[in-house]
């Protein structure tokens, strides 16, 4: 601002001859010119690569099953997929029966999640492995097998049961029981 003012006195002083004028304008605009600095203006303005983007936001995915004479019995699935890792909840909830449900851990492979269920059912915390194919909007959920001892595990050649249809999260169950 000075600078401007400086430039406007000197102007109004040799303003008698019209030469002059022209001159002292053109050496005003290169003065000015000249005086900007541009490492205060590049602080001022962001660089694309300062700015720092966000990693992309996980897809959350909700399916729902229903069986039982008159569907009374709902299994949710709610699945949080980030890149290959996957989160989320399960819930089995039976009509007039304990519930359970509880978390799921796992990883995705292209259209399948192999996932760790830990989940409560009448105050006694268990661990399954549960798995899905994802496929047409529908999750497809692993028929188990049982070994001698009546343990159950997810077979390699899987057989795919249940059919879980994609709902709103919004129509997720609340209830835990």
């Amino acid at each position: 601002m000075t600078l401007l003012l400086f430039c406007y006195t000197l102007y109004n002083l040799v303003i008698q001859t019209s030469i002059m004028k022209h001159y002292l304008l053109i050496l005003s605009i290169l003065f000015v010119a000249a005086c900007n600095n541009p490492e205060k203006e590049s602080n001022t303005t962001n660089k694309s690569s300062d700015i720092e983007t966000p990693a992309s936001a996980p897809d959350t995915f909700c399916y729902l099953y229903t069986d039982g004479t008159e569907q009374q019995d709902s299994f949710a699935v709610k699945l949080i997929i980030n890149g290959n890792s996957v989160s989320g909840e399960m819930k089995y909830l039976p009509w007039q029966k304990d519930a359970s449900t509880g978390t799921l851990k796992g990883t995705k492979k292209n259209n399948v999640v192999k996932l760790i269920w830990t989940y409560w059912q009448e105050g006694m915390e268990t661990v399954e492995k549960v798995a899905f194919k994802l496929n047409d909007g529908k999750a497809y959920q692993q028929v188990p097998a049982f070994n001698d001892r009546g343990e159950m595990y997810l077979p390699e050649n899987p057989e795919y049961g249940e059919v879980y249809s994609l709902v709103d999260c919004s129509v997720f169950p609340k209830r835990n029981y």
